[in-house]
């Protein structure tokens, strides 16, 4: 019980900051920003189908393709069979390092690109529920007359302006 009566009483000396006391107190100032980063070393591992006559020719296929930047168009001469990311062991790396910034800068393009993925997702999913809501014996002339979920038609026009935005910011990568 002492602990506390002495701890209430060190906060009513003057020259104590109650906001480097308590951090909660810190949400009605301007707090300074930080970019905080860890880097995490990374495998890329991909896996192509490609017939040949032998290794080696199979091999300088697969070169060529990444020099010519059609490594990833997946056809049928060179199906993408993997394409994954493997953590190498991060146990020996540093933590999270942060450095203060006077402002955050622009996001890098990746963001954009880690968006723009899992828009894809949802709107794949979203064009899969049309196709099972709209089945051929419903078809009446060139239109299928089904109706959509305005949850689900709110969701992808919420999507298609994040995704708007994102193309009109800076540096956004193009997608094939």
């Amino acid at each position: 019980m002492q602990l506390f009566r002495n701890l209430a009483e060190s906060f009513r000396r003057p020259g104590i900051d109650l906001g480097r006391a308590f951090p909660w107190r810190l949400a009605d100032r301007d707090m300074p920003k930080f970019i905080v980063m860890r880097e995490v070393p990374l495998i890329h591992r991909i896996e192509l189908g490609i017939e040949a006559m032998t290794a080696e020719a199979a091999v300088e296929r697969a070169r060529r393709a990444s020099r010519a930047g059609t490594l990833w168009d997946d056809t049928a001469a060179m199906p993408l069979l993997k394409a994954e990311f493997e953590e190498v062991d991060a146990d020996g790396l540093p933590d999270f390092e942060a450095r203060e910034v006077r402002d955050f800068p622009m996001p890098d393009p990746s963001v954009a690109q880690t968006k723009c993925e899992a828009a894809a997702w949802s709107l794949l999913r979203f064009v899969r529920m049309i196709d099972d809501l709209c089945d051929d014996d419903s078809l009446s002339g060139n239109r299928y007359p089904c109706e959509i979920p305005a949850d689900q038609v709110c969701h992808i026009r919420q999507l298609l302006r994040q995704l708007d935005v994102s193309r009109h910011s800076r540096r956004v990568p193009s997608l094939h």
